[in-house]
């Protein structure tokens, strides 16, 4: 706070606004005050914060599937007018193989069908592994 006036030192009865008596002239302090705002930095408490990640073996019992394709070789000998794409017959794959064979005339025989079957098998198996995961511990001290 800071006060303004022509009076602070000067404690007689003239300067405090009060005449002596005499016709002198009349003196009056003059008084100003103000207020000045200020924003103070203070601590007001501590937070601390730590990540960790923690490993954790693990088992679990999880299916394992297996393909085991079998393969057999089907003999045809067919003489066959045109050629045609692999085709399923059950869970079987048919795949064509063709020869050309010199006649009389150029026709397309069949060969052989390769057949493959697949015969897949599902069993169980044990894992074991190491997981990990992330924690978060918060200490907020004291305010």
């Amino acid at each position: 706070m800071t006060r303004v006036g022509s009076a602070e030192s000067d404690d007689t009865p003239a300067s405090r606004g009060t005449n002596t008596g005499t016709d002198g002239p009349l003196r009056l302090p003059l008084v100003e005050e103000t207020l000045e705002a200020r924003v103070v930095e203070r601590e007001q408490g501590r937070i601390r914060i730590h990540k960790r990640v923690e490993t954790e073996p693990v088992q679990a019992q999880v299916d394992l599937h297996h393909d085991h394709l079998v393969v057999e070789r089907v003999a045809v000998d067919e003489i066959v007018t045109e050629r045609r794409e692999p085709w399923y017959e059950g869970n079987a794959l048919m795949v064509p193989v063709y020869e050309e064979v010199l006649v009389t005339e150029t026709k397309l025989l069949l060969k052989q069908v390769i057949r493959l079957v697949n015969q897949g098998r599902t069993e169980q198996v044990n894992l074991k592994g190491t997981v990990r995961r992330e924690v978060v511990d918060i200490d907020e001290g004291t305010r």
